[in-house]
């Protein structure tokens, strides 16, 4: 078994071999429905692992052919980071003392809550955040979860980052090890401009998404070469109004990021 064997599923109801795949149940997140239909289906179905040549021969469907080959073609992805935008924390216009100290609101908690589920499905080993209240807040559910520390950096804050955004794109590179995972909390201005650079330097197009609040990027590197970027919406939480859904955010920067799917290499 190498490590682009796949996973091929005989379904003897439409005597055909596909991979894994289905439709996501009400009000189920990608990631969720994803390992449910891939349990469900391994579960019922024969299951055979096969080397991508074979993988090929059995397919019965072209798209299900274009996908293996689309994943034949791109690198191994060895290490993931998962940067989150901090979640929900009132209004900085209406806030006194020092911004921040800021912390969450209850739909700010909430999401934080929401997050323990969809990112312990990346098995993060490291957790860091901005050295400010709200990004600490937004993962210190997750780190109680996995029993890890929050590590504070001051470059992830947007009072950090200017003049100092070449040393957050190699902590972008670094972290997590060689084949680990880690979860980044970060801040709106931040964000944006730090995605764009490592797109930038590396040759991945970015797509063209909103910087909502709560709102994560998977980035996939191999090695310290970033490969993929996907782009998750905040997680259905409760105490989020329609607020949080029309929230004004910003978008990546056009230049010298691309735009396209949610998935870009």
């Amino acid at each position: 078994m190498t490590v682009r064997s796949r996973w091929l599923i005989h379904r003897p109801r439409y005597d055909d071999w596909s991979l894994p795949k289905g439709k996501l149940a009400g009000g189920e997140s990608e990631i969720d429905g994803a390992i449910r239909e891939v349990l469900e289906e391994t579960g019922f179905d024969e299951l055979r692992w096969v080397d991508p040549g074979e993988a090929a021969e059995l397919l019965t469907r072209p798209t299900d052919r274009d996908l293996l080959d689309r994943f034949v073609r791109s690198p191994a992805p060895r290490r993931m980071v998962l940067i989150v935008r901090h979640g929900s924390a009132g209004s900085r216009s209406t806030w006194q003392g020092d911004d921040g100290a800021r912390p969450l609101d209850a739909c700010g908690w909430a999401q934080a809550e929401s997050f323990v589920r969809f990112l312990a499905h990346f098995d993060p080993t490291e957790i860091m955040a901005a050295d400010v209240v709200r990004c600490a807040q937004t993962v210190e559910p997750l780190a109680a979860a996995m029993v890890l520390p929050v590590r504070q950096e001051p470059i992830l804050s947007e009072a950090g980052y200017p003049g100092r955004e070449d040393e957050a794109v190699v902590l972008l590179r670094e972290i997590g090890g060689s084949k680990g995972a880690a979860v980044v909390c970060s801040q709106g201005d931040v964000i944006p401009d730090l995605l764009g650079r490592l797109a930038a330097a590396d040759g991945v197009d970015l797509p063209s998404a909103p910087n909502r609040k709560a709102s994560t990027w998977a980035l996939a590197f191999d090695d310290r070469s970033l490969v993929t970027t996907e782009y998750f919406p905040p997680p259905e939480a409760a105490d989020c109004g329609d607020g949080v859904a029309t929230e004004k955010s910003a978008q990546p920067p056009p230049s010298p990021c691309g735009s396209g799917a949610h998935m870009h290499r």
